[in-house]
C-alpha cells in the first residue's frame, strides 16, 4: 500500500495536483511511516508543506491575477484539459501548452516540485 500511495503522490506532483499530492503526503508521512521510519516521515513532511504551498500559490495567482493574465490564462486551459480527459498527458494539445508553460511561465515552472531531486541529496 505504501508503495502505491507513493507512486500516486509522485504522479499527482507530476501533473501538478496538488490537493491530491498533498493528501497522499500527509497520509505516507502521518499514517504509512509515522514513528516506524523517521526519515520517510521527515521527506514525507517536507514534500506535504511543499505541496501545500504550491496550493496557497495557486490560490494566491488566481486571486491576484487578472482573468487575461497570459500565464493565467495558458495554465487555465491546462487544468481545463486535465478535467476533460482522463489521461491527457496523451493528447498533443495538452502536451504542447505544457512544455509552452515550462518556457514562458516563471509561475508554472515555480510548480515543478516533481522536477526536483530526492530531498536526501537536496539535505
Amino acid at each position: 500500500a505504501k508503495t502505491t500511495l507513493c507512486k500516486a503522490a509522485q504522479a499527482a506532483l507530476s501533473a501538478r495536483h496538488f490537493g491530491a499530492a498533498r493528501r497522499a503526503f500527509e497520509a505516507l508521512a502521518l499514517d504509512s511511516y509515522g514513528l516506524q521510519c523517521p526519515e520517510a516521515s521527515f521527506e514525507f513532511l517536507l514534500w506535504l508543506q511543499s505541496a501545500g504551498a504550491c496550493l496557497k500559490a495557486e490560490e494566491c495567482m488566481e486571486e491576484l491575477l487578472s482573468e487575461s493574465h497570459k500565464e493565467r490564462l495558458l495554465i487555465s486551459q491546462i487544468k481545463r484539459l486535465e478535467a476533460r480527459y482522463p489521461n491527457p498527458s496523451v493528447s498533443h494539445v495538452w502536451r504542447s501548452l505544457v512544455t509552452r508553460a515550462k518556457k514562458e511561465s516563471p509561475i508554472f515552472q515555480r510548480f515543478g516540485l516533481s522536477d526536483l531531486p530526492p530531498v536526501d541529496e537536496l539535505l
